[in-house]
């Protein structure tokens, strides 16, 4: 998985729990994120919000691993995984509420 630069904040480095790459990025930086897609325009993104249950199934289902792995981001749903993100010296201070991850309309919607 490539490494972006996220306006000020960062790579999004990934970090491995149990071979599923997880993104340490908090809600505000995945939306920035879904912004640069959006203004590049290159190809189609997905980003997959997962916890550990997501992170279990995907060592019982090969093809549900796949799948993470080759999102484009891969963000924590859970504060399990913001510890464990924590852990590997990522600085995540809140748990991502991924309602809330939304690309606000006009952004959307703004053409070349």
């Amino acid at each position: 998985m490539s490494t972006t630069v996220v306006r000020d904040v960062g790579t999004p480095y990934p970090f491995s729990v149990l071979g599923v790459q997880v993104n340490a990025l908090e809600t505000v930086n995945v939306t920035w994120e879904m912004e640069r897609w959006i203004a590049k325009r290159d190809r189609c993104h997905f980003v997959a919000c997962t916890g550990m249950h997501g992170i279990a199934e995907a060592q019982l289902d090969p093809s549900f691993k796949e799948v993470l792995n080759s999102a484009d981001l891969v963000v924590a749903d859970g504060m399990p995984l913001v510890w464990l993100a924590r852990r590997h010296g990522f600085d995540l201070r809140r748990l991502n509420s991924h309602p809330g991850v939304t690309v606000p309309p006009d952004t959307a919607t703004q053409s070349d």
